[in-house]
């Protein structure tokens, strides 16, 4: 039985903020087999490099995999990755996930008072969360409670590095007060487009009411943060505490990596390099569409900084200009709506559409549905550790004659959403042997997914890990030495 703690003072600074009933993915937990975790380690774990200038910066992150056939044979192929903020940390066997929660008292060590105005100010560090309390009659957000154990870990890595207390607010709280000027290390958990819109950006900081922000551990927001800061035409002072903060966000930038790295070394279970381009406006993004279509290419088009699954949407076959640029447009307010600007959903990354598997066994209740594959990779001391996480079920059985998102779609809040079901309906746990059995996956093939994943991390955190310095670039925003 695994038991994860929780500081009292936690626990009654956060509870208004769960707001609906939680998920326990304890089930899911629980059933990853650990010595098939033991195997895959052994042999997919490798070392950070020597020679980046802060490896605690490396928290943790997850590889998505479609499963496809290349010459009839099974492959993997790289979709997305996702950084510190997504959901479903809980999922993973219970000894990775408890390295996980530890790795954030890092935060501590990377975080000092704040010079604004010509003041020192006590640290504010921010934990964004997403989902909203109900979606269609349904709680959109399930698993809220991995956010209160980041900030209770990150409580406890300024106390112990800054050696003073710390506390943790809301932000509900804080705007309830209408007022916020913290006398000591504070973390402030709060819903990521109510802090986007909070915030205020000036003299090469970011603020929340009267007081700056010292940064924040979730990919995607800094990203936001960072593309409101460059606006002011200054250098700035914003923490994004994760070095994979580079290929999260930009679905275009994790394509162009992972075709680099398949240039330079072989996976013999890779389906090959990803075709993609990058749009940077609707009226470009239409006509490459258009074209495309009409070469008899399939596309998915995905916003930049989106969560959940917002503005992913597919072109299957062609159709009149007027149509696809509707469907953009419909694309970009589900995503606008999210962040609540335009310019944070471009550039759009519009890549192939690959024809993935679905469950293969008639005896599976989700027999038909396409999936997808959830690697996590963290940090344990200095190595680069690997663990299998979920499998991610679509909520619609495939049907190649209906042009339907949701068949499509191997989103958990989306699925949880439409059905209205519990999440633990739509995912298996992916390090067992049944799931694999049901799923017709090898070990050798899931082994190899899991060193292409620490491989991947190894290589980003090489070539693309942001520099120590502040400045006004939003790949380059950490505070030096």
């Amino acid at each position: 039985m695994d038991r994860f703690s929780l500081d009292l003072r936690t626990l009654v600074e956060t509870a208004s903020i769960l707001g609906c009933p939680q998920e326990d993915r304890t089930p899911i937990r629980n059933a990853q087999d650990l010595n098939l975790l033991a195997q895959i380690q052994q042999h997919s774990t490798l070392h950070l490099p020597n020679d980046i200038a802060r490896p605690e910066r490396f928290f943790f992150g997850c590889l998505d995999f479609l499963i496809t056939r290349v010459a009839g044979q099974l492959r993997y192929s790289p979709m997305e990755m996702n950084g510190t903020g997504m959901a479903g940390v809980a999922s993973v066997a219970s000894p990775c996930f408890a390295e996980i929660l530890n790795s954030l008292h890092a935060v501590g060590s990377l975080i000092k008072p704040t010079t604004a105005n010509g003041a020192l100010w006590p640290p504010v560090f921010l934990v964004p969360y997403s989902g909203s309390e109900k979606v269609q009659g349904s709680c959109s957000a399930p698993l809220r409670y991995e956010r209160i154990l980041y900030a209770d870990r990150i409580r406890l890595g300024l106390e112990q590095h800054l050696d003073t207390d710390a506390d943790i607010q809301t932000l509900p709280e804080i705007q309830a007060q209408a007022y916020f000027r913290p006398e000591r290390p504070t973390v402030v958990l709060g819903h990521l487009k109510d802090l986007v819109r909070t915030m205020t950006f000036h003299d090469g900081q970011a603020w929340l009411m009267e007081t700056p922000v010292t940064g924040s551990v979730h990919d995607q927001f800094c990203e936001v943060v960072c593309q409101r800061l460059q606006r002011q035409g200054q250098p700035f002072q914003f923490l994004s505490c994760n070095s994979l903060s580079p290929v999260t966000p930009d679905k275009g930038a994790f394509y162009a990596t992972v075709n680099q790295l398949l240039a330079q070394q072989h996976f013999a279970y890779s389906a090959g390099p990803i075709g993609y381009f990058h749009a940077h406006s609707v009226s470009e993004m239409s006509h490459q569409i258009d074209e495309a279509l009409k070469a008899g290419r399939k596309l998915v088009i995905k916003p930049a900084a989106s969560g959940l699954g917002r503005g992913i949407d597919f072109f299957l076959e062609p159709k009149p200009l007027a149509a696809i640029q509707q469907q953009i447009e419909a694309s970009m307010a589900a995503a606008v709506n999210f962040y609540g600007e335009p310019d944070t959903v471009f550039p759009y990354t519009v890549c192939d559409f690959i024809d993935s598997e679905m469950v293969p066994d008639p005896a599976h209740p989700q027999y038909g549905h396409k999936y997808e594959c959830r690697v996590m990779v963290y940090r344990e001391g200095r190595q680069i550790k690997a663990c299998p996480s979920l499998v991610k079920i679509a909520s619609q059985a495939y049907d190649h004659r209906v042009n339907d998102r949701l068949m499509l779609l191997n989103n958990v809040s989306a699925s949880t959403a439409f059905t209205r079901q519990s999440g633990l309906d739509f995912v298996l746990p992916l390090t067992h042997p049944a799931t694999l059995q049901t799923l017709g996956l090898s070990e050798a093939l899931l082994a190899e997914m899991c060193s292409f994943s620490t491989t991947f991390v190894q290589f980003v955190l090489k070539t693309l890990e942001p520099t120590a310095e502040w400045s006004g670039n939003s790949s380059c925003y950490v505070p030096a030495n």
